[in-house]
């Protein structure tokens, strides 16, 4: 027995050195790092609500987003039927603008071309009568004639 007694005293009092001269040591390891793991946890938990927190401001603004797009979408459907109806309004305006220019233009035509052909249908009635004149007339008549319209004119420029 006492070949283990001095062996077993030896890793006792080995073991009590240990344990007072590492035990502050130890202590402090084990506090310093239940510290940095408190840290560790507080900081994945500050981290896991600011992502909560982005989280919910970006749903709110897709929220916000989606309603924007619903009254942009609205918004231009009535400026469409806005826009659509006031290029109906000035078509049948215009219209009705082309259709009095239009006949307008074609009274004006019709009444030159009346002009036109009055005018061709009275010259060749006077070629036809000065023809006529001219066969029926005999040479005294046509001196007659000559002599009234120079006293005419020159009675014009007196």
């Amino acid at each position: 027995m006492s070949q283990y007694l001095f062996p077993f005293l030896n890793i006792s009092i080995l073991g009590l050195i240990l344990y007072f001269s590492l035990k502050e040591k130890v202590k402090d390891g084990v506090r310093s790092r239940h510290e940095h793991f408190s840290k560790m946890v507080e900081s994945a938990v500050r981290q896991l609500n600011e992502g909560r927190d982005l989280l919910e401001n970006a749903r709110n603004k897709l929220d916000s987003v989606d309603v924007e797009i619903e009254s942009l979408q609205s918004q231009i459907q009535t400026e469409r039927e806005q826009v659509s109806a006031r290029i109906i309004s000035e078509a049948k305006k215009l219209s009705g603008s082309v259709v009095s220019d239009a006949r307008t233009r074609g009274e004006a035509l019709i009444n030159e071309m009346v002009s036109d052909v009055t005018r061709a249908l009275a010259l060749d009635v006077i070629r036809g009568a000065e023809d006529e004149i001219k066969e029926k007339l005999t040479h005294d008549q046509r001196t007659r004639i000559r002599g009234e319209f120079s006293s005419f004119v020159q009675g014009v420029r007196s």
